[in-house]
């Protein structure tokens, strides 16, 4: 038997706010808020499902891109100027530590790719099941790049290119990533593809591809930018940079 997805539109919401422009990156926290970041207000933001904000926290460092929670319930903040993991403190915004992917074990790997690319960080997750963070490039050339929880070490990399189109490998970005426990998948929003695609973790294959569309007018959705799981409620909420719009969808599973 094979799995079969699709996306169900619920609802989209503006979050624009006087403070929230460019929204980058989106999280679940455990509580069940969303958490995302502008590099250009150099904020955090705590949203509710409704897209209404609950809090606000002022940082100090820009060009923040992808966010998630680890699992000491640390924010993990992607600094794409800098290649770097920061690890705030989620009251407060507070630098806890912070870590250059080039200082990584492993790096040595991939530096002439990433020397000569003009593209860095963008996305970030976690996988509770291998204890690892999973990173993307955004592109030219697109990777998925898992390493060790504590931030020490490459464990993999994997090329996203030739899988997100096969035709043409640096055309299309990712932007943003959520892990799926139930299905040991990997949901990645792609900017220029405007598509949802689903990575199996077990077979580092790209097996679903989903258009992300808006239910008014089946017009794909502009500069996906985060996306994250209600992986018991199988909603998935999609954040959009250029509109500052959180969109909802229901992810509908089938066996054939």
């Amino acid at each position: 038997m094979s799995d079969l997805f699709s996306l169900q539109f619920v609802k989209s919401q503006s979050i624009r706010h006087p403070k929230l422009e460019e929204p980058s990156g989106l999280t679940r926290a455990a509580d069940g808020t969303l958490w995302t970041v502008s590099d250009k207000a150099r904020r955090l933001f705590q949203l509710n499902t409704d897209g209404e904000l609950l809090a606000s926290i002022k940082l100090e460092h820009r060009d923040l891109e992808g966010i998630t929670f680890d699992h000491h319930d640390r924010l993990l903040v992607v600094d794409e100027d800098g290649d770097r993991i920061r690890v705030l403190d989620r009251q407060n915004g507070d630098q806890l530590d912070q870590r250059r992917i080039s200082d990584m074990s492993g790096f040595a790997k991939i530096e002439p790719v990433w020397k000569a690319s003009k593209h860095g960080l963008e996305g970030i997750t976690g996988d509770p099941v291998r204890d690892e963070i999973l990173l993307l490039k955004e592109a030219e050339p697109c990777l998925l790049i898992a390493v060790s929880a504590d931030l020490q070490t490459i464990h993999s990399v994997v090329p996203l290119g030739p899988q997100l189109d096969p035709d043409r490998p640096d055309e299309l970005d990712a932007s943003g990533l959520c892990y799926d426990p139930m299905f040991d998948l990997l949901w990645i929003v792609s900017d220029r593809g405007r598509s949802l695609f689903g990575f199996d973790r077990r077979s580092d294959q790209i097996e679903h591809a989903l258009p992300l569309t808006r239910k008014e007018d089946s017009q794909r959705i502009k500069k996906a930018e985060g996306v994250a799981l209600d992986s018991e409620q199988r909603l998935l909420y999609v954040v959009c940079d250029q509109d500052a719009t959180l969109t909802t969808y229901r992810l509908i599973h089938q066996q054939t």
